[in-house]
Formats: structure tokens, sequence, C-alpha cells
């Protein structure tokens, strides 16, 4: 092991963090698998519990915050007021609804009111976080302005190349939207739009540098963990779509350890597994034969009950 490493893991301390993607607050008067009318509700209930948790370092919001229904981040200052009063920190990333903006309209309208009072550039759509001495928090904007899907252009990569070079001593956690792992067959076919279109210049990147440990992403609204290269990569569920809930990380120098946590209305949830096996995405997408299946893959097939996941296999 590189003494740097060696290091780093010494004077590590442990890190209890939420990544929240996809909480999607709209008005719309209309329902899919995203449940945009109990949306708001949604977010307040999630925000109240995790104003509950303890010893909380920070929080990250994924990215598809808001709708953003009139491509114009209409619906943003509402979701600002509701985190107004929290007591724990707080970042951002882009997702595609906060990129899917009309003229006149920016990305880094969205990214200068999450970090202006955090980040001394906050032009910049993408970013880096020294939590401490030794752990780095590095923020990536995947989307692609107007598009559903997700890429990082050959700037980003360069940067984020560069980044990792300057800091080979420091324990990073990357945070994306768009995931760069495959969770299912479906992922190589009728779920390609759901990938990071280059997911394989990220990997060749962030595969050069041991201290990468921990990469978490959202977008396709479901769970899933795969260990890449001593590398975890965890995608978050959606709490407006089933299985309506958040995961609390505790992360180590050699694990990350998970705890699950329900939205409060048992009914909405109920509302959305039944909204969700009479989609297209669980009907023709997933399993045409039983659409059920679908929820065991949302809530993360066998790995739904695992709590602990070591970054070496």
């Amino acid at each position: 092991m590189p003494i740097k490493v060696q290091a780093q893991q010494q004077n590590f301390k442990p890190l209890k963090i939420i990544f929240l993607p996809d909480t999607h607050i709209s008005f719309k008067d209309n329902d899919g698998w995203i449940l945009y009318k109990e949306s708001f509700v949604i977010f307040q209930d999630v925000i109240k519990s995790i104003k509950t948790v303890p010893e909380l370092d920070f929080v990250v919001f994924g990215g598809d915050l808001t709708d953003n229904d009139d491509n114009a981040l209409g619906d943003l200052p509402l979701f600002l007021d509701s985190i107004e009063d929290v007591n724990f920190k707080y970042f951002a990333i882009l997702g595609d609804r906060d990129a899917d903006l009309k003229k006149g309209y920016t990305k880094q309208d969205f990214s200068y009111e999450f970090r202006r009072n955090c980040f001394d550039k906050p032009e910049l759509i993408y970013w880096t976080q020294q939590l401490a001495n030794n752990t780095l928090l590095i923020g990536l904007d995947t989307s692609i302005e107007n598009k559903f899907e997700g890429k990082l252009p050959t700037d980003e990569l360069l940067w984020l190349d560069n980044t990792l070079k300057s800091n080979p001593d420091k324990f990073t956690i990357i945070v994306m939207h768009h995931p760069a792992f495959q969770a299912a067959s479906a992922d190589k076919t009728v779920w390609k739009r759901y990938i990071l279109e280059n997911a394989d210049e990220f990997l060749a990147v962030i595969n050069k540098y041991p201290q990468v440990k921990l990469v978490l992403s959202g977008h396709h609204h479901n769970y899933a963990v795969k260990n890449l290269n001593g590398k975890l990569f965890i995608s978050l569920p959606s709490v407006v779509t089933y299985p309506n809930s958040y995961k609390i990380l505790k992360i180590y120098t050699d694990r990350v350890e998970v705890e699950n946590k329900d939205i409060t209305f048992k009914q909405i949830i109920k509302k959305a597994k039944n909204t969700l096996v009479k989609t297209k995405y669980a009907e023709n997408e997933f399993d045409s034969k039983n659409p059920k299946n679908v929820l065991k893959f949302q809530e993360g097939n066998k790995i739904r009950k695992t709590k602990i996941f070591y970054y070496h296999e």
C-alpha cells in the first residue's frame, strides 16, 4: 500500500452523509411513476426527517431538484425556501431537469444559488470541496443542456484528471447525477439513456487514482451498488418514486455502512408502488411477463437488506 494512502487512512475521520437525488419538486396535476402531486409534501417530510439525523456531516442534493416545468428554474426559489432553516451543511449538483433551460437561462444560474456561500468560484458548474485535511468531495456536472442523457465533456474530464493528480493523499468521494455503471441488462438497450454516455472515459480517468473510493449517483431512481476496481459505485433511489426512500451513508476508509429511511406516508408509498408496475418503464422495458419484478429492482434486488459494503471485495 502506498505511504500516502496509509497516512490518509490513519488520520481519516468517518463521515456521515446523505446523497439525495431526484426530488422533482413540481406542481403538475398529473402523475406517472413520479408522484408530482405529492412531491412538495414528500420533500418537506424528508427535510424534516434529515434534520433529526445525529452527527450528520453534510447532504448533497443530487440533481433534478425540481422538475423545472417552466425551463426557467421557476420552482427553484420554493426549493431554496424549504431548506432555508436547515441545521446541516449541503451542496448541490446539476441533473438533466435542472439543465433543461430556455434561452436566457444558464446552468450557472442554478449553481450560483447553492455555491455562492461555499465556493471561491461560483461560476463553475463542477467543483471540489475539501472536507478535512485528507478528504475531498468532487461534484461533477454530467448534464447535457436540454437533454435527458448525460455526458462528461472533454474539458471536465481533463479538469477531473488534474484535480485527482494534484490530490493523491486525499480520500476522495465523487458525486454525479448520471450513473457510470449498468445495474440491469436493460441498461444496455432500452435503458441506455439512464447511463452516462462516456462512462468508459470517466472510469479510465478515476481508475488511475486509488484515492477515489466512492462514486454516488441518481437519475435512474433505483438502488444499486457495484464494486469496480476497489471503488464503490452507489446509485441512490428517489423519494418521489417507489421505493420512496433515502439512504444515510457512514463512510470509513475500508467500507460504507448504509441505513435506509422511508418517507413517512405509507399510503403515498402504496400509491407509488401500484403506479410503477403499470408504467411503460415496468411493463414494456423491464419485464412484460411480470412487471411486478421491477419493484425488487428499484428496491435493490439482493442488496436491499445489505448494510455494509467494502471497497475491496
